[in-house]
């Protein structure tokens, strides 16, 4: 694949989050982040009212522990990370989130709280 194709593929991920993001209700202000974290802002989405830092990923073939352990660099272990894959020839709604264990607990039990319901 060129070079050009997997950067777009990777904007086309990005520019979807980032209008799913706006588009929940979660962060208005959230946006591509310049120089895709290499800069001020780490990560792939800059979320500026959301405590996390989001990778995004639009692979064929998933490298997920080359990818956890770049969110986790780019943390510095002061921030929560997930890491947004897109799997080949689905939807970009159906992407998957990976997320450490500690932080899929909090997301349950905020379900478990919302719906009075134990999860």
């Amino acid at each position: 694949m060129k070079s050009r194709s997997r950067i777009a593929k990777g904007k086309e991920l990005e520019n979807f989050i980032v209008h799913w993001l706006r588009n929940m209700g979660l962060d208005k202000d959230a946006m591509r982040t310049p120089g895709s974290g290499s800069g001020r802002f780490k990560g792939d989405i800059y979320t500026p009212n959301l405590p996390i830092v989001l990778e995004c990923k639009n692979h064929k073939t998933p490298h997920v522990a080359e990818w956890i352990k770049q969110a986790d660099d780019q943390t510095f272990g002061y921030q929560p990370w997930a890491v947004i894959w897109h799997p080949p020839k689905v939807p970009m709604e159906s992407s998957v989130a990976i997320v450490p264990l500690d932080i899929f607990k909090i997301l349950l039990r905020h379900i478990q709280r919302k719906t009075g319901e134990s999860v």
